[in-house]
Formats: structure tokens, sequence, C-alpha cells
């Protein structure tokens, strides 16, 4: 299916890169893995850290 969609040449590239080194491509399934991982990020935000409380409209304004 998907290589209907990006094209067989475009997904064989990637796969070639990823295997080459450059973390274009990485797939894993079970204990098997092909292509170089992306770095890991040097920090994360949680899910929670983004969500800001409601704001309240305060007397007179539109809410």
């Amino acid at each position: 299916m998907r290589a209907r969609v990006f094209g067989v040449l475009s997904i064989n590239n990637a796969i070639r890169d990823g295997i080459d080194g450059p973390p274009t491509f990485y797939a894993e399934r079970g204990r098997e893995s092909i292509g170089t991982p992306a770095l890991k990020a040097a920090f994360s935000v949680s899910g929670d850290a983004l969500v800001q409380e409601p704001m309240v409209a305060r007397k007179g304004e539109a809410g």
C-alpha cells in the first residue's frame, strides 16, 4: 500500500540511506530493526505541561 502512495524508488532510497547511517529511515518489529534511529531529544515535555488552565472571562468581557 505505502509503495503505491510514495513510490517504490522513494521507499527503497530512504531504506538504503537509513542503512548507510543518516537517520532518514528506521523501522522496528519485535527484536529486529533496520536503518538508523534518530537521536534522542535533549529534553522532553509532558502533555500536562502544555495545557493551560482555561481563561475565565472577567466581568464585562465577552466569554
